[in-house]
């Protein structure tokens, strides 16, 4: 989304008008591509994020386990942090529909999964120790999302 985000901005700034032709249809051509690519990853991933989310609802112990917990924290961390994180802007386009972009139903989903997860210690501990996405910020930040959100 960062690169047609990139794209897009050049595009609207006059950037490919200054180009030959050849170079602003390749330029285009190579915008819809990371487009039809984006557009595939983003259904997969809504769909893959509202699948975990139905599963911590129901099944926890599994998530939970020593040999996940740390995995399922660490990769909530690093989605929320991108989502609501300083360089949210930058998954920012002209149109996330025709990508099918829905950020605010990821980071509530993603929401979600912490409160279901949120009443076993192990997965709280791991959610505090990881390091490479938590700060104490973190939840804040998707609060205030949240709150423009819903």
């Amino acid at each position: 989304m960062a690169q047609i985000r990139t794209m897009q901005t050049a595009q609207e700034n006059g950037e490919w008008a200054a180009l030959p032709p050849r170079e602003q249809a390749q330029n285009q051509g190579f915008l819809q591509h990371i487009g039809m690519m984006a557009r595939f990853d983003n259904i997969l991933g809504n769909e893959t994020i509202h699948t975990l989310e139905y599963l911590t609802s129901e099944i926890r112990s599994i998530f939970c386990h020593s040999t996940m917990v740390d995995r399922i924290a660490a990769m909530l961390n690093y989605f929320l942090f991108h989502l609501v994180g300083p360089k949210m802007r930058n998954f920012k386009v002209k149109d996330m529909q025709e990508y099918k972009f829905a950020p605010a139903t990821i980071v509530l989903n993603i929401c979600k999964m912490y409160v279901h997860l949120g009443s076993n210690e192990q997965f709280c501990a791991a959610v505090s120790q990881d390091g490479r996405s938590y700060s104490p910020q973190l939840f804040t930040l998707a609060e205030g999302v949240l709150g423009n959100i819903l």
